[in-house]
């Protein structure tokens, strides 16, 4: 089964914001999401059309 949980990475450490669910032994996927997305040239040509 899988699960979700939210989690912070600050400073090298890894803080869940509720309780880690109770495993032994688990694989992890992470996907880091930035806080202050970076805004891109790419992008901003597209401003307006969405």
């Amino acid at each position: 089964m899988y699960k979700t949980i939210e989690a912070y990475y600050e400073n090298g450490k890894i803080i869940c914001k509720d309780a880690m669910p109770p495993l032994k032994k688990a694989k992890l996927l992470i996907t880091i999401v930035e806080e202050e997305p970076r805004k891109t040239q790419k992008l901003l040509r597209f401003k307006g059309i969405f």
